[in-house]
């Protein structure tokens, strides 16, 4: 299944397999800003502007409680390891992350530090720590959970942090930021080990996948994008249109697309922009889209006489969403990426 939170004040689960509506829900009274599954499978939280936090039950959709505290929006919430706790942050002018326990509603803690709001809230795979990114400050602050007590802060960033994740196996965090780029962190000094920089536009999300490999990052771009952890490589773009067609990208130029995913792309050589149809046979490589995944680059010349910088492919007129990407998540078993938008579709 896939969750989503909505400007239309609603919880909606999906079926992946078909895409039908499993379920809707609807007790918030504004924006839900942020939606996740507890591990357990279990239970659905929800964060909106109404100040609130609902738990959900995901077998039948039905509201369990409501968690209230907060003095402003939450705009993420996300549960612990093992279930029993959600975190929460808050932005505006209450400036927290508050701790809840799942069973009773209870509030366990509250982490006060930022001068601004809180984006973005993830727990440790241990579920010793809760990461977050603040709005104006820039920054991305690692908590102890047991004593609500900051640990370091880590500063880069040039603009806002939107989201925050840790690695799977804990030792990094990942931060996407209105400063456009994604940067990766060491978690036990603090350290920024590498920025991916290519998008076009702010970064709203970021997430691991199961094997710790990738990060997927959604933009203000319209775009989702694939980078290798180890590297700092782009491994390829994601880019699904209002009409279902659907293009890949890796970074050497080579696509993959749907039936009429093509009509999107464009061969730029020198200054001159001709139809990719002219150079399909060149660039068109689902053979080397899919060997991009394993092996993270791709040696053009060995496919071509025609060099990357004298002919790419690159998209013109629309974007993949015709919005914002807001929220990119994973499947637990890495075959599959989700994106929300706020062109009001999830793909």
């Amino acid at each position: 299944y896939i969750a989503s939170g909505s400007g239309d004040r609603t919880i909606k689960l999906w079926e992946v397999s078909t895409g039908a509506v499993v379920w809707t829900a609807k007790k918030h009274t504004d924006t839900v800003w942020s939606v996740a599954f507890s591990p357990d499978g279990k239970y659905i939280a929800s964060g909106s502007d109404d100040k609130t936090i609902n738990l959900w039950q995901v077998s039948t959709g039905n509201f369990v409680r409501t968690f209230e505290g907060h003095e402003y929006e939450v705009y993420s919430v996300c549960f612990s390891p093992d279930s029993k706790y959600i975190a929460s942050g808050s932005g505006s002018k209450d400036k927290t992350i508050k701790l809840w326990e799942v069973s009773t509603g209870k509030l366990v803690r509250t982490f006060e530090w930022y001068k601004y709001g809180v984006n973005s809230v993830c727990f440790s795979p241990d579920g010793k720590y809760i990461a977050s990114g603040g709005s104006w400050d820039n920054t991305i602050k690692l908590w102890e959970v047991s004593t609500g007590e900051l640990v370091r802060t880590f500063e880069g960033h040039k603009d806002t942090v939107w989201s925050v994740a840790f690695s799977p196996d804990g030792k990094y965090i990942a931060s996407g930021s209105w400063d456009n780029t994604i940067k990766l962190w060491e978690v036990s000094t603090g350290k920024l080990v590498r920025t991916f920089e290519g998008h076009t536009g702010r970064v709203e999300s970021v997430c691991f996948s199961p094997d710790g490999k990738y990060i997927a990052s959604g933009s203000w771009d319209g775009t989702i994008r694939l980078w290798d952890v180890k590297s700092g490589k782009e491994v390829a773009q994601f880019i699904c249109f209002s009409d279902g067609e659907w293009v890949v990208i890796t970074s050497e130029g080579y696509y993959n697309a749907s039936a009429n995913g093509e009509k999107y792309l464009n061969v730029r050589v020198g200054n001159e922009v001709y139809g990719v149809e002219k150079y399909r046979d060149m660039f068109y490589r689902p053979d080397l889209v899919k060997h991009a995944f394993v092996m993270n680059s791709l040696v053009r010349s060995s496919v071509s006489n025609m060099t990357y910088e004298e002919a790419k492919p690159e998209i013109y007129v629309q974007m993949g969403h015709t919005d914002i990407v807001l929220s990119v998540a994973f499947s637990p078993d890495g075959k599959y990426i989700a994106s929300g938008s706020s062109d009001n579709t999830i793909k």
